[in-house]
């Protein structure tokens, strides 16, 4: 086969490949896939599980969440929080997020206290995102 016969023959099956090509796709049709079901994080399921150990850094930086009224529900808007790395929830305070807002004190390198008394006597709590502590994320 001479060089000229080559040519005509690499333009004729590039021609060919890019009509395949197109046919193929013009006669597929977009079908919506229904949706995963939502993977169950252990985190915030039960105060003792990870995330709601009832231990938190000592901490003065709370910032007030007043979207969620019980403790799971606290739990659960700081794991979906990204900056979030703590939080205490009381009946009489509510849901306290805590976050690294002072550049002057690591939340995380802050000694471990129990969240009972801290806001109210019957606070509860947990650590989402310190890597010294039992991490749910």
């Amino acid at each position: 086969m001479n060089r000229q016969t080559f040519n005509i023959f690499l333009i004729v099956l590039a021609i060919s490949l890019a009509l395949t090509i197109t046919v193929d796709a013009s006669s597929k049709k977009c079908v919506k896939k229904p949706t995963k079901p939502k993977c169950i994080s252990i985190c915030c399921l039960s105060l003792g599980s990870p995330g709601w150990t009832n231990k938190v850094h000592d901490t003065s930086s709370y910032t007030p969440n007043i979207n969620a009224t019980t403790a799971q529900d606290c739990c659960d808007s700081c794991v979906d929080d990204p900056e979030c790395l703590e939080w205490i929830f009381g009946t009489e305070s509510g849901c306290n997020r805590i976050y690294n807002s002072n550049p002057l004190e690591d939340v995380c390198l802050s000694i471990m206290t129990v969240p009972s008394g801290i806001l109210d006597p019957d606070s509860q709590g947990g650590v989402i995102r310190c890597s010294n502590s039992n991490e749910c994320t």
